[in-house]
């Protein structure tokens, strides 16, 4: 059986070792790391403030050349001999036998020359983890998610099975790197949020297609610049040499958006999380997105909160997310009044103010317009904006959370572009349609409403009134 072979290379990479120790001709390198080491922390409802730290280096041993000499001599042996053929027995080719065992191999010599406490229990978790990737059975992978964007104020929030989102702690900053690899210690890393995602797999591909997918999820659940700065991947397979290693994420600078978890979010939070995580209209989580409507709409969206720049653009970003989910490509003319119909229908049915969302996205088309044919609001225009919104920027805040409410509504409608609009359009006089539009509605209604929202709205009628 494999494991019986597999089980003897073991042995013979031990008595190799102990044989090449006790001629001191298996010694440790020293190799240099560089950490920071913080002097202040302070986690608050604005995540990570005013940190302070100093950078050290360290020495520790490294075992790199060891593992290349232990692994050279075993190669040499009737053990391995036996083990190469039965993997490609498995396997049935020859080209990967070699690969693959000496993954196994290099697993199993650092774990002896590393771990003075390495026995059997350890060895019988490599070679059943190595037994599973042989026929392509799933094994553990995981992942640690560094994000921006997102503030939590409980320490810990189960999201679902092997997701977990918590506070940033010291020690997630205070995490050795190599100091012969520069890129990896530019700067102290403050990210205000710790995503985890654990889950089985035959290749490292799933973990990064979930981070991509949570990372989305938590983008829309409120109006947040969420985006991950790297995260790094572990797991118990034996021959995927991509499973530990360190994602940089594309997305550079702070957060233009952020906004706070707290206890009160956690039951809307968990249904969110449970509806939307399972919904099959996955096109948006893809990289690069996808064509469809949902998929526009989600990268302007992820483009205003990402991008920064003009404030105009970020408007006009957010008024085309909402364009692709609520007009057609042939529809001309009137098209400002048609979209804000349309999202004031469907945001009224909601709960919320119809005549003032379609102030908002009129306004907004508005901005979106000039800046589009090459200009900007006049003078006048901004001050009406500012004395309407009291900032300027309430009105981008406000938009963006019309269209993620959209973005969410029309995920769960599992309706078509085409009809969904014809939905709301009817319903301003066929009672049955708005009966149906209803009941869409009464399935989003649950996971879409956010106090935030709400408060902003009220603080700008105050503001209107007066």
């Amino acid at each position: 059986m494999a494991s019986d072979v597999l089980r003897n290379l073991a042995v013979k990479v031990k008595t190799t070792i102990d044989d090449l120790s006790s001629k001191g001709e298996v010694v440790p390198e020293q190799e240099i790391f560089f950490r920071w080491k913080l002097d202040r922390f302070q986690y608050t409802d604005k995540g990570i403030i005013d940190p302070k730290a100093h950078g050290e280096y360290i020495t520790e041993k490294s075992w790199v050349r060891a593992t290349s000499k232990v692994m050279n001599l075993i190669k040499e042996s009737s053990e391995y001999d036996d083990a190469s053929k039965q993997i490609v027995k498995i396997l049935g080719r020859s080209d990967l036998s070699f690969q693959v065992l000496d993954c196994f191999i290099q697993r199993v010599a650092h774990g002896y020359l590393c771990n003075s406490g390495f026995g059997e229990s350890q060895i019988d978790a490599i070679i059943e983890a190595f037994c599973k990737n042989l026929v392509d059975e799933p094994v553990k992978y995981g992942t640690e998610v560094e994000l921006d964007g997102i503030v939590l104020r409980p320490d810990r929030i189960k999201l679902g099975d092997g997701i977990t989102l918590r506070k940033t702690r010291p020690e997630d900053l205070e995490r050795e790197t190599l100091a012969r690899i520069p890129l990896m210690r530019p700067f102290l890393s403050t990210p205000s949020a710790i995503l985890g995602i654990e889950l089985l797999a035959t290749s490292v591909n799933r973990i990064q297609e979930n981070v991509e997918r949570s990372t989305a999820l938590l983008r829309l659940f409120k109006v947040g610049s969420v985006k991950h700065s790297r995260y790094r991947m572990y797991s118990d397979s034996i021959t995927d040499m991509l499973a530990s290693g360190t994602i940089f994420s594309r997305e550079t600078g702070a957060p233009l958006e952020s906004y706070l978890v707290t206890e009160a979010d956690l039951p809307r939070l968990s249904e969110f999380w449970k509806q939307m995580s399972t919904n099959q209209r996955i096109g948006l989580f893809q990289f690069p997105p996808g064509d469809d409507h949902i998929s526009i709409a989600y990268s302007r969206y992820s483009d205003s909160l990402l991008q920064d720049g003009v404030f105009e653009r970020r408007i006009m970003n957010a008024v085309m997310g909402l364009e692709a989910l609520f007009l057609g490509s042939r529809e001309r003319g009137e098209t400002s009044y048609r979209l804000s119909l349309r999202v004031g229908r469907l945001l009224g049915l909601l709960g919320h103010d119809p005549h003032k969302v379609k102030n908002v996205v009129r306004d907004s088309y508005r901005v979106r317009s000039s800046f589009v044919h090459g200009g900007f609001p006049s003078d006048k225009e901004k001050r009406r904006m500012e004395s309407k919104y009291q900032n300027i920027k309430n009105l981008l805040k406000l938009l963006l959370d019309y269209l993620r409410i959209s973005i969410i509504f029309t995920m769960l409608s599992d309706k078509e572009k085409s009809e969904l609009v014809a939905l709301i359009d009817h319903s301003f006089v066929d009672r049955k349609k708005e009966e149906l539009l209803n009941a869409i509605v009464l399935q989003a209604k649950s996971i879409v409403l956010d106090e935030d929202l709400k408060l902003l709205e009220d603080q700008i009628k105050v503001s209107q009134e007066v």
